[in-house]
C-alpha cells in the first residue's frame, strides 16, 4: 500500500499551530519583569495561554484532517467536541487578555470584569439557542456552534487583543522604547486582521451569515483558503511578539548594566567618602591629642609648677624653723584642688564616666548640662519608654551622635535651644536631636562633601549609626530647622533597674 500524500491544508494547520504555540512559549518564559509591571505581566500570561491552547487546537484539527485524508479511521464525536471546547476556550482567553490590557489603559473596572462575562453569556445563550432551534444533527450543531464561537468570541478577541497591544505600543513609545513599541504594533495589527478577516469566514453552517460568506466563499473570492490568512496572521503576530520580547530583553540588560554602573559609582563614591572620613578622623584625633597636650602643658603644667613652688616655699620655711602661714597652706590646698578638678574635667571631656557607669540616658543629661554651660545653648531632654542598657559600642555611638548634633546646632543652626529625645521601643532605641534654627538642604550638603564643605559631621554621624547596625535619618529644610534621628536595634538588651 502506497503512502497517501497529505494535502497542503495539513501543512498550513501545522504552521498555524506552531506559530501561536511558539508565541505562547516565548511569552510564558519571558524574563523582562523589571520593565513590564506585574499587572501587564499577568495580562501577557493570558495571551501566552491563548497561544498555547490555540496552537494545540490547530494541531488537533491537523490530526483530524490527516485521519479524514487517510480514511482508515473515523473521528469520534468526543474529538470533535474537544476541538470545539479548545477553540472557544482559547478565544475566551484572547478576549480576557484584551479586556485586561484595555483596563490597564482606561482604569475602568467594567472593562476588566463585566466585559468578559457579558461576552461569555452571549456565547452560551447563542449556543443554547442554536442547539434548541437550528441543529437537526450533531455535525450541523458543531458547525453552527463553531461559526457562532468565531463570530461572538473570535472576532471580538482578535480586535480587543490587538487594540490592547496597540495601546501598550503607544505606552512604550512614550517611554522612549520604540523597538518594543514596533513589535507590539505588528502583533496588535496582525491580531486585528486575524479577528476581523480570519474569523468572519467560518465553515459553512445553518447559522447566518455563514450560509452566505464562509470558507468556501472566501477561497472563491481570494483564490486561497482562509486558513492561509489565519496562519499568516499567526506568523506575523508571533514574529512581532518575538521582536518585542527581544527588545524587552535587550532593554532589561541595558537597565541591568546601568544599575550595575550606578551601583559601582555609588560604591566608589562611598569608598572615597570613607577614605576621606578616615583621613579627617585621624586628623581630628591628632588635633585632639595636640589640644590635650596643650592643656596638660599650658594649664595643668603651670598649676603643677605653681604647686611645686608653693610646696618648696613651705618646705623652706619649715627648714628654717619658721612657722608656715595659714594663707600659704590655704593657697597650696586650693591650688591642689583646682588642679585635680581641671584634670578630672579633661578626663571627663574625653569620655564621661556616666556613659560607662550609669548608661546612655545619664550621659545625655550630663551632655545637656555641659552644653548649657559651655555653648550657651538651652537643651531639654525627654526620655520615652522603659530604659534599657545598650551594648557599649551602641551607647558610645548614640552619645557621640548627640554630641556632634549639638555642636552643629551651636555652630550653624542660629538657634538658642535644642531638644533631645531618647525613645526606647521593644526593638529599637531612637535618639532625636532637633532645633528650630536655620535648617539646610541635606542633599546639597552631602553632594559637596568631597570638595571640602561642611558635611563631614553628618557623614560621621551616619557612619557611627551604621557601625552598630543602625541608620541615621536627617529631616532638614531651609528655614524650618533640623532634626537628626538615629535608630539602633536592640538585640540582647537587658532591663536597667
Amino acid at each position: 500500500m502506497g503512502i497517501i500524500p497529505l494535502p497542503p491544508i495539513v501543512v498550513i494547520f501545522f504552521i498555524y499551530g506552531l506559530a501561536f504555540f511558539t508565541m505562547g512559549l516565548a511569552i510564558a518564559f519571558d524574563s523582562s519583569g523589571r520593565i513590564i509591571d506585574s499587572r501587564r505581566r499577568r495580562a501577557m500570561l493570558l495571551l501566552a495561554a491563548f497561544g498555547l491552547v490555540h496552537g494545540l487546537h490547530e494541531w488537533l484539527e491537523m490530526f483530524v484532517k490527516i485521519v479524514e485524508t487517510e480514511g482508515r479511521f473515523q473521528v469520534s464525536p468526543g474529538v470533535e467536541l474537544t476541538c470545539m471546547v479548545m477553540l472557544t476556550f482559547s478565544f475566551g482567553l484572547l478576549n480576557l487578555f484584551g479586556f485586561n490590557m484595555l483596563h490597564i489603559c482606561t482604569r475602568r473596572p467594567l472593562a476588566r470584569c463585566g466585559g468578559p462575562l457579558a461576552l461569555l453569556a452571549v456565547f452560551v445563550v447563542g449556543a443554547g439557542l442554536i442547539a434548541v432551534r437550528l441543529a437537526p444533527d450533531w455535525d450541523t450543531l458543531l458547525h453552527a456552534v463553531d461559526a457562532w464561537g468565531r463570530y461572538s468570541l473570535g472576532v471580538t478577541g482578535g480586535v480587543l487583543a490587538g487594540t490592547g497591544l496597540l495601546a501598550q505600543a503607544r505606552n512604550f513609545r512614550q517611554r522612549g522604547l520604540p523597538d518594543i513599541a514596533s513589535g507590539l504594533l505588528i502583533t496588535g495589527s496582525a491580531l486585528i486582521v486575524y479577528g476581523l478577516v480570519g474569523q468572519t469566514a467560518p465553515a459553512p453552517s445553518v447559522l447566518f451569515p455563514s450560509t452566505v460568506y464562509n470558507t468556501v466563499t472566501f477561497e472563491r473570492l481570494f483564490g486561497f483558503p482562509v486558513q492561509v490568512l489565519r496562519a499568516a496572521a499567526a506568523v506575523v503576530s508571533t514574529v512581532g511578539m518575538l521582536s518585542a520580547l527581544r527588545a524587552l530583553e535587550l532593554e532589561r540588560h541595558r537597565m541591568f548594566r546601568a544599575a550595575r554602573a550606578r551601583a559601582q559609582e555609588e560604591l566608589a563614591r562611598r569608598e572615597a567618602l570613607q577614605n576621606e572620613l578616615l583621613r579627617r578622623t585621624v586628623d581630628a584625633q591628632e588635633q585632639e591629642r595636640a589640644r590635650i597636650a596643650r592643656e596638660l602643658h599650658d594649664h595643668i603644667g603651670q598649676m603643677l609648677t605653681a604647686l611645686a613652688y608653693h610646696a618648696a616655699a613651705l618646705d623652706s620655711a619649715m627648714s628654717s624653723g619658721r612657722r608656715a602661714s595659714r594663707q600659704t597652706v590655704h593657697d597650696l590646698r586650693e591650688l591642689a584642688d583646682q588642679t585635680l578638678t581641671d584634670l578630672r574635667q579633661l578626663v571627663t571631656d574625653l569620655r564621661p564616666a556616666q556613659l560607662d557607669d550609669l548608661g546612655l540616658v545619664a550621659a545625655i543629661y550630663w551632655l545637656a548640662d555641659q552644653t548649657r554651660k559651655r555653648l550657651d545653648l538651652d537643651v531639654s531632654v525627654e526620655v520615652v519608654g522603659s530604659r534599657v542598657r545598650l551594648p557599649r559600642d551602641a551607647e558610645t555611638a548614640l552619645f557621640r551622635i548627640a554630641q556632634e548634633a549639638l555642636t552643629n546646632v551651636a555652630r550653624h543652626a542660629g538657634a538658642d535651644s535644642a531638644r533631645i529625645c531618647v525613645r526606647f521601643d521593644p526593638a529599637t532605641v531612637t535618639l532625636e536631636v532637633c532645633d528650630k534654627g536655620l535648617g539646610f538642604d541635606a542633599e546639597q550638603v552631602r553632594s559637596t562633601a568631597l570638595v571640602g564643605r561642611e558635611a563631614w559631621g553628618l557623614i560621621g554621624m551616619e557612619e557611627r549609626a551604621a557601625s552598630v547596625g543602625g541608620r541615621l535619618v536627617l529631616d532638614a529644610q531651609p528655614g524650618r530647622g533640623t532634626c537628626v534621628r538615629a535608630m539602633i536595634p536592640l538585640p540582647g538588651a537587658t532591663p536597667h533597674g
